[in-house]
C-alpha cells in the first residue's frame, strides 16, 4: 500500500496512505471502439436526436394518413397536400382531395417550356408525350386503355401546316423534364382529356383505385 512521508519535530514519519475508493463508475467504450465524445460518437447523438422527426415524416404509414387524393400513388394520385408539411397535418385527413404520401421533388416548366408547349400543335405535343406516358403506365392495364384511346385520337388529327421546330437540344431538355413528371401531371398537358370517350376512361382509371 502507498505510503505518505511528512516532516514533524525533526523525525521523518511515514504514514500509511488509506485507499480511496472512488464513487465513479468507469465508462464502457461506445460499439466500435470510439471514445466518448469522439465525432463519431457525437454523430450518432445528432442521429438519435432526429428520430422523433424521422418518426413524424412516417406517419403516413398509418391508415388514418391516407386520403381520398392519394389513390393511385404515385403516378395517379393528386398533387401532395400543403398542409402534411406542418406539424399538426391536414385536418381533413382522410377526406382531404390531396395526397398524403411523399412525392420526390416535383417537376416544374419554367415560361420558355410552357411557351414551347403551347406552340406546339395538338399533333405534335401527343407525339412528345405518349412515348413518356406509355412509359409510366406499363403496369397498369387501364392507363394503357386510356392511351390506346389517345393514339387513336391521334391517328384522326389532320397534318398541321407551319410545324413547330426545336432546336435538338432544347427538345432532349424538354423530353428529361417530361419524364419525370406523373401519369396524371403529363395528362393534364394534352387537350385531349377532354374528349368524352377518353374523359370517360380516365374516370375509369380513377374509381379503379377506390374501390
Amino acid at each position: 500500500m502507498p505510503a505518505i512521508c511528512y516532516y514533524a519535530s525533526t523525525f521523518i514519519s511515514v504514514k500509511e496512505k488509506e485507499p480511496m475508493v472512488s464513487s465513479r463508475r468507469s465508462q464502457s467504450c461506445p460499439p466500435g471502439g470510439e471514445a466518448y465524445g469522439s465525432d463519431r460518437h457525437m454523430s450518432e447523438k445528432d442521429y438519435v436526436s432526429t428520430l422523433p422527426g424521422r418518426a413524424f415524416a412516417l406517419s403516413f404509414l398509418t391508415p388514418s394518413a391516407t386520403s381520398k387524393g392519394s389513390f393511385g400513388h404515385p403516378e395517379f394520385c393528386r398533387r401532395p397536400c400543403l398542409f402534411m408539411k406542418l406539424p399538426g397535418g391536414c385536418p381533413k385527413g382522410a377526406e382531404c382531395d390531396y395526397c398524403h404520401l411523399p412525392h420526390v421533388q416535383s417537376v416544374k416548366l419554367d415560361k420558355r417550356q410552357r411557351e414551347i408547349l403551347h406552340a406546339m400543335n395538338e399533333k405534335e405535343l401527343l407525339n412528345l408525350m405518349l412515348p413518356e406516358l406509355w412509359a409510366h403506365a406499363k403496369s397498369n392495364v387501364s392507363a394503357q386503355e386510356v392511351l390506346v384511346l389517345v393514339e387513336q385520337h391521334l391517328a384522326s388529327l389532320p397534318d398541321a401546316k407551319g410545324t413547330h421546330r426545336l432546336p435538338s437540344w432544347k427538345l432532349n431538355q424538354l423530353r428529361c423534364l417530361l419524364r419525370r413528371m406523373s401519369f396524371r401531371r403529363l395528362m393534364l398537358l394534352c387537350p385531349c382529356r377532354h374528349e368524352k370517350k377518353i374523359q370517360a376512361a380516365l374516370e375509369a382509371l380513377k374509381m379503379g383505385f377506390t374501390e
